[in-house]
Formats: structure tokens, sequence, C-alpha cells
């Protein structure tokens, strides 16, 4: 099949956090968000929807409606499909985890190999796929556009029955997206005094510092070592499920090279508690050898809070004596988000 050129001509900005490192106790991240419309409108043919980075022509008779809650456009074909628009921070997981969750929205088994067909890009950093998926009632086509800092998701979901009389006109779609011309810089994450602003808010214990740490993060921390390596907590939201419980949880044995659990039902999974935005599981884990020395040995607590279409990851990740030191205020800390 012949590839459909995607124009994407300049690299984007990373994502960056603009805060500056203060000393109060409770500090509100708030990650500007694209305006939403209000209620269903018919989009203007000949005006390009902008958002962040890119545009894109809304082909005539799409009718615009309200993004959900992870969405940044929302376009109506008629009564039974619609285009979604999403984007994530990072690589949101992956190619294969967010194809697989397609597929199994259309009842289709996970796949090895999810395939896929390139679309023609320019520009550092950027690649692009799209996909076909059929399912014996629900099909979807959707694009998967990696840009340097984040990646974008344009997803359209109708009856089998009808999808291929929408295939052409949402690859004619895809085809127009382009780098929008002087546009602003991305959505940057910013620090607030007040608890009560859009964003997530976290109360950070006393001591930890604010850095900089990866694209992926909506918030990140540094704990002083004094004399061993600094501790560092992440804060990382990835669309979909990003895998099963046990699956990560074994990640992050491996990484301290401990064998992995057989079952969910290990003890050593972790355990649950309440937190402001809902139910988490909280796992703490340490290395048997040593990994830093011949002295330290390494250590990781980890929360999951999964909310909506979105996975909460927070992380710390240090030397064992310094990561037991933070168990507590890192608890204290996962429990007191309160997300968007």
């Amino acid at each position: 099949m012949k590839p459909h050129n995607l124009a994407l001509p300049s690299a984007l900005l990373c994502l960056v956090f603009s805060a500056s490192c203060t000393k109060e106790k409770i500090r509100t991240y708030r990650v500007a968000s694209d305006d939403a419309g209000a209620g269903s409108v018919s989009a203007p043919a000949d005006t390009p929807a902008k958002s962040g980075a890119l545009r894109w022509q809304v082909p005539e008779g799409w009718v615009e409606a309200t993004p959900g809650q992870f969405q940044t456009a929302l376009y109506h074909l008629g009564e039974n499909a619609k285009v979604s628009v999403s984007k994530l921070p990072g690589d949101a997981g992956g190619e294969a985890a967010n194809v697989n969750r397609w597929r199994g929205q259309i009842g289709l088994p996970p796949a090895e190999d999810v395939g896929g067909e390139a679309l023609a890009v320019e520009g550092s950093g950027i690649s692009s796929k799209w996909f076909d998926l059929r399912g014996e009632s629900e099909s979807i086509l959707a694009a998967i556009i990696s840009l340097p800092a984040e990646t974008w998701f344009f997803k359209l979901s109708a009856p089998t029955s009808e999808i291929g009389s929408k295939r052409e006109e949402f690859l004619s779609f895809l085809s127009g997206i382009d780098m929008e011309s002087g546009a602003a810089s991305p959505p940057s994450v910013e620090a607030e005094d007040s608890a009560d602003a859009p964003g997530i808010s976290l109360d950070v214990p006393e001591g930890w510092e604010k850095s900089e740490g990866s694209s992926m993060r909506v918030a990140s921390f540094s704990i002083p070592g004094n004399g061993i390596p600094d501790g560092d907590v992440s804060v990382i939201p990835l669309m979909g499920q990003s895998g099963s419980t046990l699956d990560n949880v074994n990640r992050w044995r491996a990484q301290l090279k401990l064998p992995a659990l057989a079952s969910e039902l290990d003890p050593a999974l972790g355990t649950k508690a309440a937190g402001a935005s809902g139910e988490m599981l909280i796992t703490h884990m340490v290395s048997t050898g040593n990994l830093f020395d011949a002295d330290h040995k390494g250590a990781i607590s980890t929360a999951i809070l999964k909310a909506g279409d979105t996975t909460w990851f927070f992380k710390l990740t240090g030397e064992a004596g310094l990561v037991g030191q933070n168990r507590e205020k890192f608890e204290a800390f996962v429990l007191s988000a309160k997300l968007p």
C-alpha cells in the first residue's frame, strides 16, 4: 500500500518544567490544557484546528464535540463514527501497548507484532505509523505520531460495516497534519502555591528538591544522599492500562535483580491504600545484593493509580538506607496526589 505523506517540517521543543525549586510543603503542578469547545458545533472546513505544535484541517461534515478528559479534540462523523485526538508526554507506553489496547477494544487478541504502515515524515526524532484494525462488529483506524517530547494519537472508531467508506477520508485527514508555523511552546508544568489550581496536587515532603527528570515526567524530585547517591522520585502518567500490575512490579524487581513474582496473589506484590484520588497499590522492594558498591543495597518504592484511561506511576529509587528513611514520606506523598 502506498504510504500517505505527513508533512512535519520542523522539530518540536521538548517538554520543560518551568518551576524553580521552592520551600513550601504543598506544591501544585499544572499541565496547561487546550481549550475545550462547549457542546457540538460544525467545524469550518477551511479553518485549521490547532493544538500546541500540530495543526490539521477539519474535513467538511465533521462535527466538533467536547473532548473527553484525556482528549485534545473530538469529532463526530455521522451517527456512529468518531475521531479522537489525544497526546501524552514521552512514548506513552510504547507503540505495541497502545495498539494492543485498541485491539482489545474491538475484540481482537493481542499481537506480538502489531504491524502498521509508515507515514512519511520530516524532522529530527519524528516518526509515524497508521494502523487498520478490523473487528467483527467494531473497527479502528489510528495513527501514532511520535515527536521528540510527546506522542500524538489520531483514532477513528466506527462499525466495521462503515469503516471502509471512511478510510480514504481519514487517511486524507492524516496527510494534512502539519506543524504549526510559529507555534507556541508545548505545554509546560508549572509549580504554584495554590492547592486548588487545576492539575496534579502533591504534598511534597520537606527536604525533597525539584529536579528536571525526563520529558515523560509531570513531576520529578531528588533526595540529597549526603555522601551516597541521591534518591530519585518520578511521577509519570501513561495512557491505558500500561501493562498488568504483576508485569510492572516484576519489571521493577528486575531492576533490583530480584526474582519475578509468579502471581498477583503474592504478598510481595504490595498493599492497597486509599488515596486522595482513589485506591493505589504501594510496593516496597530491596535488593538482596549490593548494587551501589560493596556496602550499599538498592531499593525501590512504587505506587500505581489507575484513573479513567490513564495509569499513574509514582516511583522512588535509590540506596536502600535512603529509600527506607523516606518510605513513610513517599507513602504520604503518593496518597496526597489529587489528579486533574
